[in-house]
């Protein structure tokens, strides 16, 4: 798009989307809404046609017959476990009796990749902010990946005894 007088650059503009902001009445309904970008914040969340006058792109998304949603909150989850999914689903009490025991057969870089592994399964769904459980001696690793990757998380910490 071409700049025109006393307008923004914008590093990204999405724009004739059905955007759903959670803000304001129902669920923030805007059809052929357009948002601005940059430096991965949002600059802007207003009608197609009225961001178009006040910023330009080289990098535009036409969302024209798309939903545009804020990210996903998974409020609670356990990312290095989950490379022991379907292990213990016929068990009782399949947490503290199926998957809990063999969580100490796991070193730090498997719980480590599984973590990695199931935040960019996440993204790649949309989720983009995480509750996570974690044992003290991953969190520093663990927040570096999250940081690296541009997700937000909260950490419960493991209270041993």
């Amino acid at each position: 798009m071409l700049k025109g007088d006393n307008m923004e650059r914008a590093d990204t503009l999405i724009v004739n989307g059905n955007l759903f902001t959670m803000k304001g009445p129902g669920v923030g309904f805007l059809e052929n809404g357009g948002i601005a970008i940059s430096d991965g914040k949002v600059l802007s969340v207003e009608p197609t046609e009225t961001l178009l006058k006040h910023y330009y792109s080289h990098n535009i998304i036409d969302a024209s017959d798309k939903m545009v949603i804020p990210g996903f909150i998974d409020a609670h989850i356990h990312t290095s476990q989950t490379m022991m999914r379907g292990m213990a689903q016929d068990t009782s009490n399949w947490m503290m009796k199926g998957i809990e025991p063999l969580r100490y057969y796991l070193n730090s870089t498997e719980c480590i990749e599984a973590s990695q592994t199931t935040v960019l399964e996440a993204l790649s769904t949309g989720t983009t902010t995480f509750g996570e459980y974690a044992v003290p001696e991953h969190i520093d690793l663990m927040s570096e990946f999250y940081y690296n990757i541009g997700v937000r998380a909260n950490y419960s910490m493991l209270i041993y005894g």
